[in-house]
């Protein structure tokens, strides 16, 4: 079972990606921006992120930065998951910033589980 915090300013996104991650056993916390993100790494204990790009206060590229401009977390596997800008350059760009993968929505579960146990595995290699 992996602590997983899914940050997204959708309700919706959040119960769907509750339901899919209970599914695989895993524990959901939910920040409704990146700052409020930030406020739940400092209480608990995180094996993954799915963020969202684009949402108010902190986005999730700003987000990015922050996890991998710190020392705590810059090894912390990030999914950003999106259903904007999808172009091929586009998602290039975000794992040159240090996102783990990158998911369009909406997702089916087969793909979101297999995603999410292949970062849990970069995770698990890194430990």
């Amino acid at each position: 079972m992996a602590n997983v915090l899914v940050v997204d300013d959708s309700t919706l996104v959040h119960l769907v990606l509750d339901v899919m991650l209970r599914r695989l056993n895993h524990r959901i916390l939910s920040a409704y921006h990146g700052q409020k993100a930030i406020e739940v790494l400092a209480k608990n204990s995180i094996d993954l992120i799915i963020s969202d790009i684009s949402m108010p206060y902190m986005d999730g590229l700003a987000l990015l930065d922050y996890l991998r401009a710190d020392e705590r977390y810059k090894h912390l596997p990030v999914i950003i998951m999106t259903a904007g800008n999808t172009d091929d350059s586009y998602i290039a760009k975000v794992l040159e910033k240090g996102a783990t993968a990158f998911i369009n929505q909406p997702v089916g579960s087969e793909e979101f589980s297999k995603v999410v146990g292949k970062c849990l595995s970069v995770l698990n290699a890194a430990s």
